[in-house]
């Protein structure tokens, strides 16, 4: 079971997700106050498949994304899924760890080097 948009979405498929998404957008549209010819020609795709995304229909992706971009709904789409490119906290762990293998060791203080005594010093010379 998932819930999406607050209310719980029985059925998963691509069918139902379809359905789903298309109320949404249809719900979108008259809160803005606009028609399927308005909002189909601010997306740049035809009117039927402005109706078609709203019926739940299944279509070409990229009409769909640009009538959903139109409606203002990509943001949340996309907020709903993690991002792919994101590291995990597994993974952030295994990049520092790794960082730490591979740093430089440091030298101990204590272990300064003594000035040569041969070397000749200002007002030494032969």
């Amino acid at each position: 079971m998932v819930v999406w948009e607050g209310v719980l979405v029985e059925d998963v498929s691509i069918t139902g997700f379809l359905v789903r998404l298309g109320e949404v957008a249809k719900q979108r549209r008259i809160s803005l106050g606009a028609t399927q010819a308005e909002q189909a020609e601010l997306a740049e795709i035809s009117l039927k498949a402005a109706q078609g995304i709203e019926r739940g229909q299944p279509g070409q992706t990229a009409i769909l994304l640009k009538y959903l971009r139109s409606l203002g709904l990509m943001e949340p789409l996309f907020g709903a899924y993690p991002d792919p490119f994101e590291l995990s906290p597994l993974e952030e762990l295994a990049l520092k760890k790794e960082a730490r293998k591979q740093r430089p060791q440091r030298v101990s203080r204590a272990r300064v080097s003594k000035p040569r005594s041969k070397q000749p010093k200002w007002g030494d010379e032969e």
